[in-house]
């Protein structure tokens, strides 16, 4: 696995986005134990989809609670669960948390902000961290500027226009991919320092400075996208940098580097790659394809720079190996939701989503998964 060169990338990236396909269901038998197929409102319409449940109607929850349905938006797709509210839980609505809290029940154990239908309802801020582009992460957070309405940084677009529903929609998830990708340039600055503390080689230097600045282009496309669709100036906030530090353990940059650049990376380009493909307007593939390109170049960094860790640095390979199929596996399963996509307009469905993550999860993983390297 650590012996991944740009062009194996590309074929796994290029196998990946070919595999996505729409998968909606029609009754329960067309999907999994313990999900039912249910009727979930999207901004495109009702879809009917697979959702996982731990109940289907009140009388269900022993009369204690109320069978409801939670949701919520990662930046790729939406993830919803039908499951009982408890009265003497921490919460029952998203009227009972703070402002910027949802009331979600919230798998702890996932390694990746995931619902579970078992799992007891909590106020969180979950935030989005699938988009494309590297994320930022500050302990456990996924740090992004806010929305500003400014002038100065996003590429004018003349992309077609969808209608008003989906305009909104596609506005929302530019915004996110936007605030993504503006902060994968600080997540690029953190980790040059990084290799400087552990005497990276210079290639693994400038090619990360290299990143940062594809970053800063794919963030301005994106502001010029979200323009484009809400009709209004778009732009990054301030950054909060409040704990982001480099780290100083070899161990621990060689787990965010698996996170966040290996796996997140890899899997970022194959998405890019598939929203192109599924794009019906040329000029909005062609940035989707041009972001899909780079990002592969990104991960190729990432698999490069865990090699000279492994080769020069003492990380062991098959903790390394292990590290990603784990990685691999918790993003592959916060995708594999029955969410809508949007069209032709590049936005997957969230069965696309995880579609593609699963076969980067056949084709990096085939320890897990059955099939040769």
């Amino acid at each position: 696995m650590l012996t991944r060169d740009l062009a194996a990338l590309y074929l796994v990236i290029a196998a990946a986005s070919a595999a996505c396909v729409k998968r909606g269901c029609e009754t329960d038998a067309d999907c999994a134990n313990g999900y039912a197929c249910l009727p979930v409102e999207q901004a495109s319409g009702t879809e009917q989809v697979c959702v996982e449940t731990s109940c289907r109607v009140d009388e269900d929850c022993g009369g204690v609670g109320a069978c409801t349905m939670f949701a919520h938006f990662d930046g790729c797709s939406t993830q919803a669960v039908l499951t009982c509210t408890d009265p003497a839980g921490e919460c029952t609505a998203d009227t009972d948390c703070a402002d910027g809290e949802q009331c979600l029940p919230v798998d702890e154990e996932a390694d990746y902000a995931s619902l579970s239908a078992e799992a007891p309802l909590t106020c969180v801020t979950l935030g989005k961290s699938c988009a494309i582009g590297r994320p930022l992460v500050v302990g456990d957070e996924v740090r992004a500027a806010s929305l500003a309405a400014r002038g100065d940084w996003a590429t004018p677009s003349d992309v077609a226009l969808p209608d008003t529903a989906g305009r909104s929609r596609l506005a929302s998830w530019w915004a996110t991919v936007a605030a993504m990708e503006h902060a994968s340039v600080a997540s690029f600055a953190r980790a040059s320092l990084e290799l400087m503390a552990l005497g990276a080689p210079p290639d693994l230097l400038r090619d990360t400075h290299l990143a940062a600045m594809d970053e800063v282009e794919h963030a301005r496309l994106a502001y010029g996208l979200v323009e484009r669709f809400s009709g209004a100036p778009a732009g990054p906030g301030p950054l909060s940098l409040e704990g982001v530090a480099p780290a100083t353990e070899v161990d621990g940059i060689a787990r965010a580097l698996i996170r966040e650049g290996c796996v997140g990376e890899t899997v970022g380009a194959a998405l890019a790659l598939a929203q192109s493909r599924t794009c019906e307007d040329p000029a909005l593939a062609a940035i989707l394809a041009r972001i899909a390109d780079d990002e592969a170049r990104h991960a190729e960094l990432a698999w490069r720079t865990l090699r000279w860790l492994v080769a020069e640095r003492g990380i062991d390979a098959q903790w390394a190996d292990e590290l990603v199929q784990a990685e691999v596996l918790a993003l592959k399963e916060t995708l594999d939701d029955g969410s809508d996509g949007l069209g032709g307009w590049g936005l997957l469905s969230g069965p696309q989503a995880a579609q593609v993550t699963e076969t980067i999860h056949r084709l990096l993983c085939p320890d897990e998964a059955g099939t040769a390297r």
